[in-house]
């Protein structure tokens, strides 16, 4: 699963244009490198939290074993998008509805993420482009809790700068800065 969230509303977070192309790029890269064919799902500009929540849980239930294929699949999750720090520096993933830097109430808490794919009976690969990934993994926080007390695997974190600081992507730029090294 690839996330592409570049539109939102007002002008308190500015658009960012390259992130739908550069989550398609990463998309094409997963069906045709690596073999994922049709079972990857691109999700653009998603409208809520809810949205982005439900395709993952899709995502993760379709990559777990079944009679035809006993042993367990991989599942990906992949966001381009704007990060936000919200309360006690947590990483928040932006969807098409946030308004601002400090919104996130319409923005997907990284913790959900990493509970989502704990629980899954599936490997999980996690791929951020984003500003404040290094969030992801404080080192002083534990991994989320899941029903299976499987850790998380570390994700795969794709910033040019410390966890606190802005990763800008100019809105001229054609693609974000990390998923063509990706690709």
């Amino acid at each position: 699963m690839v996330v592409g969230t570049g539109r939102h509303p007002g002008d308190r977070l500015h658009d960012l244009p390259a992130a739908v192309p550069s989550a398609q790029a990463l998309a094409e890269t997963l069906r045709t490198h690596c073999g994922m064919g049709d079972r990857v799902r691109v999700l653009t500009d998603p409208a809520s939290p809810s949205e982005v929540l439900e395709a993952l849980a899709e995502a993760a239930d379709r990559a777990a074993p079944t009679e035809e294929r006993p042993e367990s699949g991989i599942v990906v999750f992949c966001f381009v998008g704007h990060g936000l720090r919200g309360p006690g520096g947590r990483l928040y993933l932006a969807t098409a509805a946030t308004k601002s830097l400090t919104d996130t109430a319409h923005a997907v808490p990284y913790a959900e993420i990493e509970r989502y794919l704990g629980d899954a009976a599936a490997d999980p690969v996690l791929i951020l482009d984003c500003c404040f990934a290094g969030n992801a993994r404080e080192p002083d926080r534990a991994p989320a809790r899941t029903r299976s007390a499987r850790p998380v695997p570390r994700a795969a974190i794709c910033s040019d700068r410390p966890s606190a600081t802005p990763s800008p992507t100019p809105p001229w730029a054609p693609s974000t800065p990390c998923s063509p090294a990706i690709c």
